[in-house]
């Protein structure tokens, strides 16, 4: 896949932070998010997160913003 996610700013997320699904046959890979800002309330976390490989979250405000599913660098 090779997707790279940078200085993004997400607002008014109310029911959960987003999902990552890829298919079984063709996983979502090498997924960078980097800088982004999720608006959040209190207790709100991301959905799904399947047949993700080789994800990162990078330069993220802390870990609950990080899907589950990627690696928290910093």
């Amino acid at each position: 896949s090779n997707i790279f996610l940078e200085n993004l700013h997400f607002k008014n997320t109310t029911e959960h932070m987003g999902e990552f699904i890829g298919l079984k046959e063709a996983k979502f890979q090498n997924i960078t998010m980097k800088n982004v800002i999720t608006e959040k309330v209190d207790g709100l976390t991301y959905g799904k997160c399947e047949n993700v490989v080789n994800a990162t979250c990078v330069n993220m405000q802390d870990k609950s913003y990080c899907p589950p599913c990627f690696k928290f660098v910093s």
